[in-house]
């Protein structure tokens, strides 16, 4: 084997003892018993406990992988560039993986959303962007198909098989991307695998939501971030890919909202970490220009209104709702009736899910004093600083505490909408079951070890991080750049109004990515 002139024990330690801290918080976070933590010795004692063994355990299995990724690396890129294969062959191989599950679900998934954009679609109420305009743009063009061609359920139909080519064909360019940076068969045949067979990504693919070709932008996004940020600090080059960089940041945006704050600071990080500052962030800055436009401009000159600033307060309706469901005795009579103003459903309240506090959250009233709802909650935050810390960490605890499940369904599988009713043909039905065990996460394989963590939505940030570690450590900075976006997705999770796994798949179709990466890099002797 080949030895590196790197000790991996120190960045080992690092993740360990970051790992354990908030594995630690999180199961006090779970237990409630954070405002206890400096005031009660048991609870501080059990904090303690779990610090250091979940640390010890983290910090010795990173310190294990680490090596195995050192000891796997490899130098030689352009041969492995020469065994990259063909595309048509592995995009063939990639819909035959998925055929199954697309028989099986046929004639399509209309699950959670769908209604809300059905009724958009159908003409029934007016576009706005609380779901993305484009993507309910797009199903609208196969909503109507049905009326236009008199056959039933043939735009879901049409719907699900385009979504489904254009995401397999993703997944085949993306493997072939990381066959062009490593030669090793292990790699690939992981990579291949892991993209290919996984049947998690199989339900996926096949649902009527934005979340499906955000994901895939965002794949691209990332593999095409990496190849911008190496042309520019490996050879100079900061013109070259910016016009894919531009088109696939744009249509990210336009497929998540929150996705622009995402571009925002990844601009910011990759202008600090370049020499050619502008230049380096041209594509970026045009994407956030053409997006301001876009949503700003164009969408209300079409009649397309913005969504509701509800969609934004997640968290300090939680942290209101938190401070009158277990303060309530020592709230005054004023303080009260403005939580009952602009929360009308605060006894609602659910610490893991704040639709219950949020849909019927007062819009109008704050639009009319946004300063008298500001104020109210400093005021709160201010007397109960502790429960404001409990509501926010507890919200969204699944998304960093891997031993807590969503409230959700893993994969929300059910046909929501009555507007346009969708009913199954049943072609599969041993092969339906299979797969509906894992949407509901009830499949024995999903709890063994390795399969437990590869698909729990909390452990993304925690391979982020193991991974980030490595890059720094090797002084890659265009690897760097290229895992920030992940990183900065995750973080605007935190601030929504549940932990579920399609907000995750984005990141979890990353990994092959970062194990290529890591596989990948220059000798050091």
């Amino acid at each position: 084997m080949r030895k590196w002139k790197i000790s991996w024990q120190k960045p080992g330690i690092i993740f360990g003892i970051v790992f354990g801290f908030f594995y630690a918080l999180g199961k006090s976070v779970q237990q409630e018993s954070v405002g206890r933590l400096f005031f009660d010795i048991e609870v501080f004692r059990n904090f303690i406990f779990t610090f250091c063994l979940s640390g010890v355990v983290a910090g010795i299995f990173a310190v294990f992988f680490y090596q195995i990724l050192e000891n796997a690396s490899s130098t030689d890129r352009e041969s492995a560039k020469k065994q990259k294969g063909s595309f048509s062959k592995t995009y063939f191989c990639t819909i035959l993986c998925y055929l199954l599950c697309f028989i099986a679900y046929y004639p399509g998934i209309m699950s959670y959303d769908s209604w809300y954009i059905t009724l958009q679609a159908l003409g029934k109420i007016g576009f706005d962007n609380h779901h993305p305009f484009l993507h309910t743009l797009i199903w609208s063009m196969f909503a109507r198909l049905d009326d236009f061609f008199g056959i039933k359920e043939i735009g879901i139909v049409f719907y699900t098989l385009v979504q489904f080519m254009i995401m397999t064909a993703i997944y085949a360019w993306v493997y072939l991307w990381i066959c062009g940076r490593n030669k090793g068969k292990a790699g690939k045949v992981l990579s291949f695998l892991y993209l290919a067979f996984n049947p998690v990504f199989h339900i996926f693919t096949l649902i009527l939501t934005k979340d499906v070709y955000f994901s895939g932008c965002f794949l691209l996004l990332t593999v095409r971030l990496i190849d911008l940020c190496e042309s520019i600090l490996e050879r100079d080059r900061a013109t070259r890919k910016q016009g894919s960089i531009i088109i696939i940041s744009l249509l990210c945006c336009l497929f998540r909202n929150n996705m622009i704050y995402v571009i925002i600071l990844l601009t910011v990080v990759i202008f600090f970490m370049t020499e050619k500052r502008i230049a380096s962030c041209k594509g970026l800055l045009i994407s956030i220009f053409l997006y301001g436009l876009i949503v700003q401009v164009i969408y209300p000159s079409i009649g397309v209104s913005e969504g509701s600033i509800r969609e934004m307060m997640s968290v300090p309706l939680s942290q209101i709702s938190a401070v009158y469901q277990n303060e309530k005795e020592e709230l005054n009579a004023e303080e009260k009736e403005l939580i009952l103003k602009y929360i009308p459903d605060v006894e609602q309240y659910d610490r893991f899910f704040a639709d219950n506090v949020k849909s019927n959250f007062n819009t109008q009233a704050f639009h009319e004093n946004k300063e008298e709802f500001i104020f109210l909650w400093y005021k709160l935050f201010r007397k109960y600083p502790g429960e404001y810390a409990q509501a926010f960490l507890t919200l969204n605890l699944p998304y960093w505490y891997p031993e807590m499940n969503s409230v959700r369904e893993y994969i929300e599988t059910d046909n929501y909408s009555q507007d346009y009713p969708v009913i199954r043909e049943n072609l599969l039905p041993s092969v339906y079951h299979w797969y509906e065990e894992i949407s509901e996460n009830r499949a024995k394989w999903m709890t063994l070890p390795v399969f437990r963590q590869l698909y729990s939505i909390g452990m993304p940030i925690w391979i982020l991080l193991f991974f980030l570690i490595r890059f720094i450590v090797l002084k890659k900075r265009a690897f760097v750049c290229g895992i920030m976006p992940a990183i900065f997705l995750w973080l605007t999770y935190l601030m929504g109004p549940v932990s579920s796994f399609r907000y995750i798949e984005p990141l979890l179709l990353t990994y092959p990515v970062w194990v290529a990466l890591s596989l990948e890099r220059k000798s050091l002797e």
